[in-house]
This record gives C-alpha cells, structure tokens and sequence, in this order.
C-alpha cells in the first residue's frame, strides 16, 4: 500500500521563498555595509602590497599589489600594508585597522643600511666639522652613534663628554654601559643636522628632542637620536667593547 503523498499550499511554498529571498539580501546587505573603500596611491616608482591579517598580524593573505593609484573595496579589519621601491631602498610595513574610507600612498621610503653606511663615510669628516664649528668645541665631545636616514639626507648622533667614558669594573655584565662619571659637568646631548644645497646644517641639539617641538624633522630620525642604549660608534676610539670605548687615539 503506497504512502499517500502530502499537499503543501502554494501559499506556504511562496512564503518560504520570500523568507529565503530576503534572508539572502540580508546577508548580502550585511556584506556591502562591511566594505569599506581604499585608494591605493604609491608614488612614483613605488609599490604597494594590501593583505590581510589577523588582528596579531599573523595569516596574511595578499589582497592587492600596484604600482599605480586604484581605488578597491575591502571588509572592514586589519590588514599589512608593505611599501616597496627595489633597488637601494629597503621595505617598510605596517599594520593598519581599517574601518572607515581611507587613501594610502607610499611615505618617504629609507635607503638600505648599506647604502646610508656608505654615505656616511663619504660625508663623515665634514658632518663633524660642522658640529665642532655648530659647538664651538672640539675638545669636550666625543661623536657618538652618528646615523643618516631616509636618502642620507637627515643625521643624527649624540655628543657625550669626553670624561663619560669609564673602564668596565672587573667582572661587571659587559652588556651594561657604566653610568655617567660623576664628576663631569656636561651633559649629553642629541644633534640632528639637515643636508639642504649639499650642506650640512645642525637643525636640532638638546640633551632630549621632543617630536612637538621639531615637526619639520622626521619623527623617525628623533626616534633615533634619543635612543640610548651600548654605543655602536665612538668618534675617536680605535676600539669598541660591549658599548666601551677602551682604547681613544
């Protein structure tokens, strides 16, 4: 004996059909509400990379690499954005939340180490001349930490009293910089000097720089100056060990 099939109502099955019409323009309401708009805009001979990330940065995921200025839309969330320009210039990143329109273009792109390096030697003996010319002495300071920046156009380094540097105790952690020498009168200080014309001018010297007070310099290269820790270079010292200066010329 067969199984007497069931009658749905036509009204049922239509209102079934709505229901899932209008769930699925729910969804896709939802969806388009998340997208938030991007103009990608690197400059000139650059690249940038969109990906998307989790909120730690892991599990990134290209959303779009260009070297020309396009305008795409996104969900709203975290994502890499990496600029790039290949030759001598190094990469930067940066992670980013994105929850509103917002345009992206390519900052001012750094040089490698290697090219900065050797820039440096090239303009080394000059940058320190018009320090001691900036100071009025050559004889109270030693160049310490000396650095370029972005396309070699920005220094930075700190000028630390010649009397600042003290012998390692014995069996002290070579890792730690002994403190000031108490006796010294002066204090260290912090230089920034612009390259403007292919000449060097001090810009900045304070024993601490504060980003409110030199906007026009790069907040990276003030990041720089005042960072303190073992010394990478002593103007003066043949020998460097663990961030002492143990043997002066």
């Amino acid at each position: 004996m067969g199984i007497k099939g069931i009658r749905v109502p036509k009204m049922v099955i239509f209102a079934v059909l709505a229901l899932l019409v209008i769930l699925a323009c729910m969804l896709i309401w939802n969806y388009l509400a998340s997208l938030e708009k991007v103009t990608l805009n690197p400059t000139p001979g650059s690249t940038i990379t969109l990906s998307s990330v989790n909120k730690d940065g892991s599990n990134a995921k290209t959303v779009k690499t260009t070297g020309s200025r396009i305008e795409i839309s996104v969900q709203s969330g975290y994502y890499l954005v990496k600029y790039g320009k290949g030759g001598e210039y190094q990469d930067q990143t940066e992670k980013i939340l994105i929850n509103k329109p917002l345009t992206i273009t390519t900052p001012e792109l750094s040089y490698t180490d290697k090219k900065l390096n050797q820039l440096l030697s090239d303009d080394k003996s000059i940058i320190h001349q018009t320090i001691f010319t900036f100071i009025g002495s050559d004889t109270s300071y030693r160049i310490v930490d000396d650095k370029l920046y972005l396309e070699g156009e920005w220094y930075s380094a700190k000028l630390v009293p010649k009397d600042f540097f003290l012998p390692p105790p014995a069996n002290s952690d070579p890792t730690l910089l002994m403190p000031p020498n108490d006796n010294n009168t002066l204090d260290m200080l912090r230089v920034v000097l612009k390259k403007s014309d292919n000449n060097w001018d001090v810009v900045a010297k304070r024993t601490v720089l504060a980003f409110d007070n030199y906007p026009d310099i790069p907040k990276g290269v003030i990041t720089g100056a005042n960072k303190f820790g073992i010394f990478s270079s002593i103007d003066g010292c043949t020998k460097i060990d663990h961030g002492y200066c143990v043997k002066i010329n």
